[in-house]
């Protein structure tokens, strides 16, 4: 689903080692659930690609965790191939 975040890092790239460093936690999920949130998302008349569904997702599958405080699910995104465009239509 998310396919800006399947790889492809090219050589002596600072990617990893810059998440490593300011990343206190991760959230794994699914594909299910990246398509799910980008469905939501969808719904809400937004525009997402699948980088911006693994945040939702995250989010959604972690919200207990926040609750009751202030929390920012940054997206940005809107390009999806239309391979996944076709899969967020009802």
């Amino acid at each position: 689903m998310s396919e800006s975040t399947a790889g492809g890092v090219e050589a002596n790239s600072i990617t990893f080692d810059l998440c490593r460093e300011v990343m206190h936690r991760g959230v794994l999920v699914s594909e299910d659930e990246i398509l799910e949130a980008m469905r939501w998302a969808h719904a809400q008349g937004w525009a997402v690609e699948g980088a911006s569904g693994v945040a939702l997702a995250a989010y959604f599958k972690e919200a207990a965790r926040y609750a009751h405080k202030k929390c920012v699910v940054l997206i940005c995104g809107g390009n999806p191939s239309p391979a996944i465009a076709a899969l967020l239509a009802p």
